[in-house]
């Protein structure tokens, strides 16, 4: 094999962008649709639902495309994957070192970490 050229490979890195984002027009044009009022919203509800709905149809794209959201609340906290933000003394020591809560979702492409998850860590427990 020979090795591939900087424009050969900056063309592979423009057609795989290009392949992820035609995977997501369908959701881009039933945002524009809704967003124009051609979505038959009637409801607050009927709104909700909607975009429920693109939501979903827009993480199963991303999904299939190798994109994950990093959610480690309950787990053990890896300051590879996760940005401590703040701390708090545990309730009891089983729980100690675990992330206690996550205030923004962190997110991987095909195992790359984009962005760490930014937690809550149990530390100790308290003394007393």
């Amino acid at each position: 094999f020979r090795k591939r050229t900087a424009r050969e490979r900056s063309e592979l890195g423009e057609r795989a962008q290009g392949e992820l984002l035609a995977r997501v027009l369908d959701v881009v044009d039933d945002m524009d649709r809704l967003a124009a009022g051609g979505a038959q919203v009637q409801a607050v509800d009927q709104l909700h639902q909607a975009v429920v709905l693109i939501e979903k149809k827009l993480w199963k794209e991303l999904g299939a495309a190798g994109f994950e959201a990093i959610d480690p609340t309950g787990a053990v906290f890896d300051p590879a994957q996760h940005e401590a933000i703040s701390t708090i003394p545990a309730p009891d020591a089983t729980r100690a070192h675990l992330v206690a809560q996550t205030f923004q979702v962190g997110y991987r492409l095909k195992g790359l970490l984009l962005r760490p998850a930014r937690v809550q860590v149990y530390g100790a427990p308290a003394q007393g």
